[in-house]
């Protein structure tokens, strides 16, 4: 479908996975942190100390609950179809590491560490990863000390992905929370908290 524009009116430009991947290995990006969401390049802010200890406490948490046949991947892309290549701080990818040679495109739990973005990863990323139905995204939030988690996607014709979470929760320090493929075992929030 042919976009509609307005004479003197700029639109922005969608990029396709394969223009993404060939201005990457063209070095287009070299020092920068971006991500593909949607046709669009998203630049991502550069981490600040707690926002990278946040990303290691959250990986060290994740190997500790999963262990064999399951991949613990950190800020790594994940196959989002025609939505993009969104790069989560934290996957867990059910199977072998060497079961692993492309792009992942379904994840048990992503986990986001959240300061700057916040906003955006409870709305635009929340919708993103809901539309791949990932059945367990959390939001550690660095700025009110929580782990927000989303359950139950569900379509949403309002999001920008046409998804959302009907389930939302916030834990705070001293609380625990179970991934859901992992009911048994407790996290406790303090740990993934810097």
């Amino acid at each position: 479908m042919p976009l509609i524009t307005r004479p003197g009116v700029p639109r922005a430009r969608k990029f396709s996975k394969a223009e993404y991947h060939e201005m990457t290995e063209r070095g287009f990006f070299d020092g920068q942190r971006v991500e593909l969401m949607n046709g669009e390049i998203i630049e991502m802010a550069a981490q600040k100390d707690s926002h990278a200890f946040g990303v290691r406490l959250s990986e060290a948490a994740a190997r500790r609950v999963f262990g064999d046949g399951y991949v613990v991947m950190t800020q790594l892309p994940i196959d989002a179809g025609d939505a993009g290549e969104p790069e989560p701080d934290v996957a867990v990818i059910e199977g072998d590491l060497r079961d692993i040679t492309s792009h992942p495109t379904r994840a048990l739990l992503i986990i986001e560490v959240s300061d700057t973005t916040l906003a955006y990863d409870r709305v635009r990323k929340a919708s993103l990863y809901a539309s791949r139905k990932v059945p367990d995204y959390w939001i550690v939030n660095l700025i009110d000390q929580t782990v927000e988690v989303h359950r139950k996607p569900v379509r949403d014709p309002g999001a920008e992905f046409g998804w959302s979470y009907e389930r939302k929760r916030v834990f705070r320090k001293g609380d625990t929370v179970s991934p859901n493929a992992k009911k048994g075992v407790k996290v406790a929030v303090g740990d993934l908290l810097p």
